[in-house]
Order: structure tokens, then sequence, then C-alpha cells
């Protein structure tokens, strides 16, 4: 049964859909990483359009909010960012640019709730964490390589004083 519309000015049936499909479709990231699933869709209330989509991201559910200023495409079947989230960051691991492990990032210190980063905080495993500002970090991809000049923490854990 086809549907009539009563409209003026907005676009035609067919150049839309429905905000239910996006329930439950993918979210990737900019490189393609599938992040999760669109568990809840925002709207301002005043101009009724989307303001952003709740994620639930698995293995853990924790869910994430992303602004529609991050969404590059979005279809019934997926949502596309324009970005890589920076708060699923946490639980990477941070390497020197030798390839020494220092630890794994415990915190993503951001400007204000932007994705913009302003430091990390790293927690090695037998000393205290400590802060990596965003101009050390070389690259950020499966795990997180700081520029060759960096100088990490030295350990005081296992050294011993001599005298």
């Amino acid at each position: 049964m086809a549907i009539e519309e009563v409209r003026e000015s907005s676009l035609p049936l067919e150049r839309t859909f429905s905000l239910r499909s996006l329930l439950g479709a993918r979210v990737l990231s900019k490189n393609g990483k599938v992040i999760g699933k669109v568990a809840n869709v925002n709207i301002d209330r005043k101009t009724m359009k989307v303001q952003g989509l709740v994620i639930m991201c698995s293995p853990l559910f924790k869910r994430i909010y992303i602004d529609q200023r991050y969404f590059e495409r979005m279809t019934p079947e997926s949502v596309v960012l324009s970005i890589e989230p920076s708060v699923l960051l946490r639980g990477k691991k941070v390497i020197t640019y030798d390839g020494q492990a220092l630890g794994k990032v415990r915190d993503v210190v951001r400007v204000d709730h932007s994705n913009t980063i302003r430091a990390l905080t790293v927690k090695p495993l037998f000393r205290g964490e400590f802060s990596i500002a965003i101009k050390d970090i070389r690259l950020i991809g499966t795990s997180v390589i700081l520029r060759e000049n960096y100088h990490a923490p030295a350990s005081v854990f296992w050294k011993r004083k001599s005298g």
C-alpha cells in the first residue's frame, strides 16, 4: 500500500529513511573499524534534527555519545564517522619509538567533550601512572607510538639504591 505524502518543502519520502532503521545499525570509524551499534538516536526538541547517536560498544557494553558533527555518512545499515573516537584509546598499548612497551592507556584527557586529545594517562604494570602530552605522540593506530625524542619516566620500582 502506497503512502500518501503531505508536505510542502521537505524532501521527498524516497530520499529519507526511518530513524527506527538506525537502531542496531553498525557504526564504523573513519578507518573502517566497527565501533559498535546504534543504541539510541538523539534529536533536538526544537529543530527536530538528529543531534547525535548513543553507540553500544562491545565487548564490555560501554556506551558513548557521538555528536552529529562527526558523521561522515548515514544509511539505514550503517553510520560512518569522520573520526577515530579518542575515547576508544583506553586499553591500547603505549610503545616508545624504539619499541619498548611502557604500559596501557588508562585515560584520555580531552579538550572539553570534543575528540581533541590533550594528553594520555598511561598505567605501567608495576609503576604509578604518568601523563603523555599529545605533542609527544608520533602515531595512533593499533597501539600508541611515541616520538623519537620522548623520554619515559624512569622505572624506580626495580632499581636499588647503591651505597
